[in-house]
């Protein structure tokens, strides 16, 4: 019973294996490096493909720069529902971290944010 039971254990899961090696097939993974400032932000070219971390709740929102660079002045987060806009960041003299100033809408809080985009 139990030689039973392991041979449709492990055919089953070769079958799902041979599935799942299937998704696999395409265009390749995309890689996503970190944008430092507002104006990396938007110096994008249009049909770039922006990944944006809410400050507040962490949401991962994956977009495309579109003519009008609106991704470059904020977004509303799809979970929480907070606005953010982009802000340029202080005087310039302190290290370049891997972060974004933003301002929440609501109540003008200074925070960072986490903005990539897809490296061509």
């Amino acid at each position: 019973m139990k030689s039973k039971s392991l041979k449709l254990r492990l055919l089953l899961g070769a079958a799902l294996v041979a599935m799942n090696g299937a998704a696999f097939a395409g265009p390749g993974v995309d890689i996503f490096r970190p944008l430092k400032s507002k104006q990396e932000l938007s110096a994008l070219k249009p049909g770039t493909r922006v990944a944006h971390e809410c400050p507040h709740c962490g949401t991962i929102t994956v977009s495309k720069v579109g003519k009008d660079q609106a991704h470059a002045e904020g977004f509303s987060c799809p979970e929480c529902k907070m606005k953010i806009t982009y802000r340029d960041s202080g005087s310039g003299k302190a290290p370049q971290t891997r972060l974004v100033d933003c301002i929440d809408v609501k109540t003008g809080k200074k925070m960072s944010a986490r903005v990539c985009a897809v490296q061509k």
